[in-house]
């Protein structure tokens, strides 16, 4: 339920901190934003992995309707091939990757009954999920596509708002 989520903000925090893999839309911010407007109020699952009392992965998962299917994804994301966020991905703690991505697909296994599709779109190169994930699914018999995804541009941004707006064409400027 939505009104658990805060329950898992200490983890998140933690986890957001730490996990070499994690973006502003894998953070406990966008993720309890997202979830209030994007996702209905029954329909949150988040996972979270544990040793002792440290916490070493969280996966903030929804499901939604799509076209008929019961979808899980990424809290926000996968309301159409657009997503509201760019390179979200499942918080990992460092040296327990192998260990959260067998650990997140046997969840996935134990809630095979409520989703059709388990969609993670957007993910980094560097994703943890994208490199073990498929192989784990594969060896389950499921069926997986690896997808090329959208470009994401970066730029370096300056230190000041005045050098950000020179850098800008008269075009742009005049719109900012």
């Amino acid at each position: 339920e939505l009104d658990d989520l805060p329950r898992f903000e200490p983890a998140w925090r933690t986890l957001q901190d730490t996990a070499p893999n994690a973006t502003v839309f894998s953070g406990w911010h966008w993720n309890n934003a997202a979830a209030r407007y994007f996702c209905h109020p029954s329909g949150l699952h988040v996972w979270l992995m544990q040793s002792g009392y440290q916490p070493v992965a969280l996966a903030p998962l929804a499901w939604s309707r799509v076209m008929g299917q019961r979808l899980l994804s990424f809290i926000g994301t996968s309301m159409s091939d657009y997503s509201r966020a760019d390179y979200q991905d499942v918080l990992i703690a460092d040296g327990w990757e192998d260990q959260a991505c067998e650990a997140l697909t046997e969840e996935l296994e134990w809630l095979s009954g409520s989703w059709d599709v388990v969609r993670f779109q957007e993910l980094p190169g560097t994703s943890p999920l994208l490199s073990r994930l498929p192989r784990l699914a594969r060896r389950r018999g499921w069926v997986v596509a690896v997808l090329p995804d959208s470009d994401v541009y970066s730029i370096d941004l300056p230190s000041d708002r005045e050098t950000y707006y020179e850098r800008l064409s008269s075009n742009v400027r005049g719109n900012a």
